[in-house]
């Protein structure tokens, strides 16, 4: 079974390797559109559409960039999504997380976990539901509620990002990526202020990011389409880490990125053979919806743990 890390990123400096560059042949992809079909497909029940698609391929930095901060783009988020990323198995997340409230709920499923993780009050609870035991650890929120700003542009727009911790108010570097004097890639991450690590595959996706947009030259924006009643960018590429394809047995790839947050709602990542070897497919979704229920829930679902799991720390 794949390791689960259950906690806060601390932004640093991870080097994971040299990127090599690969020049992004279609035709070698498993993509449902490219540029040379690029009529948007949006419908009408979608509002603010994007520009042609064209247009949105010289504006590969400012996509990579604001889907990397897209924390910084919704106070809220719900939603359920299956994927391969997370264990052996196909596992199920369903998540209910408010950044200015520093709370979260995440249950994850699957043949091998059945984990409930929640954070409030600085201290993340996880319980085991199938062995009845669950461990409470503090944190430190890196998030300061008096001075992070949200933003309101789509992804595709500049912004000039900050990230707003327990430290202040801190410029973040204009590129969140380069390669050092050894040839080896450095990647900055943000602090993850969802306090969702399992939810932050999907709403949070700095690793898979990285991974496989970090080459410009790699990916193309082939679509604008809806998915969930939302607008979206649709991604197709080719991935130019080697060593990042053989870990995940992805070559290939197709992203679908909800344009007005960064959040990652589809990923199909295919073998050297063309066929599907990765996926998250979001199947609920909602931005910035009044839940005033959240809080009780988390404080009755605490309360039950701890009345009938046994603690192990």
């Amino acid at each position: 079974m794949k390791k689960i890390i259950i906690g806060i990123l601390v932004a640093t400096i991870m080097v994971v390797g040299a990127i090599s560059v690969a020049a992004l042949n279609k035709n070698d992809l498993p993509a449902t559109q490219t540029e040379e079909n690029s009529n948007i497909q949006s419908s009408d029940t979608v509002s603010d559409k994007v520009t042609d698609i064209k247009t949105l391929n010289t504006q590969k930095e400012n996509i990579f960039n604001n889907i990397l901060n897209c924390v910084d783009y919704y106070d809220s988020v719900k939603g359920t999504f299956e994927t391969t990323f997370i264990d052996d198995s196909p596992t199920t997340v369903s998540y209910n997380v408010n950044i200015p409230k520093q709370i979260s709920l995440q249950e994850a499923k699957s043949d091998n976990i059945n984990l409930n993780i929640i954070c409030k009050d600085g201290t993340v609870l996880e319980a085991d539901s199938s062995r009845k035991e669950y461990a409470e650890n503090k944190f430190i929120p890196q998030y300061n509620a008096d001075q992070r700003k949200k933003y309101t542009s789509k992804i595709n727009e500049e912004v000039s990002p900050y990230e707003y911790n327990n430290s202040g108010k801190t410029k973040l570097p204009s590129k969140r990526y380069g390669i050092n004097a050894n040839g080896e890639a450095e990647y900055y991450y943000r602090s993850d202020i969802t306090n969702a690590s399992m939810a932050a595959t999907s709403i949070n996706p700095q690793s898979l990011v990285f991974g496989f947009m970090s080459d410009f030259d790699s990916w193309s924006v082939t679509g604008v389409d809806e998915y969930l009643g939302r607008q979206v960018i649709v991604i197709n590429g080719k991935t130019a880490d080697k060593a990042y394809a053989d870990k995940l047995d992805v070559y290939a790839f197709e992203m679908k990125f909800d344009i007005k947050t960064g959040i990652l709602l589809d990923f199909k990542g295919f073998s050297s053979d063309k066929t599907l070897s990765q996926y998250l497919t979001t199947t609920e979704f909602e931005v910035d919806k009044a839940d005033n229920t959240l809080n009780d829930e988390i404080g009755e679902r605490i309360s039950s743990i701890q009345t009938s799991y046994k603690k192990t720390n």
